[in-house]
């Protein structure tokens, strides 16, 4: 509700915000030093954090990665009607 109106306001499709938003909240809770899921997957794995974080970079990457894709191209968001 805060950024709708900016949002519209810049002619940007909702639906593309949306996908962009959760993506950018998704890469949010993995990054190191405050990822939520981090901190999950090291109480339930009963694995110390400071090993889980070198392992999982190359899926942050790949994250920020798609990020950009979908930034470059909006019509992967988009194509479906």
């Amino acid at each position: 509700p805060t950024l709708l109106p900016i949002v519209k306001g810049a002619n940007i499709d909702l639906v593309f915000f949306g996908v962009m938003l959760i993506m950018n909240f998704a890469i949010g809770t993995v990054m190191p030093p405050v990822g939520n899921c981090l901190f999950v997957v090291s109480a339930v794995s009963r694995t110390p954090f400071e090993r889980i974080v070198p392992e999982i970079w190359p899926f942050i990457l790949a994250m920020i990665g798609v990020l950009i894709l979908l930034c470059i191209f909006p019509s992967l968001i988009l194509w479906l009607p």
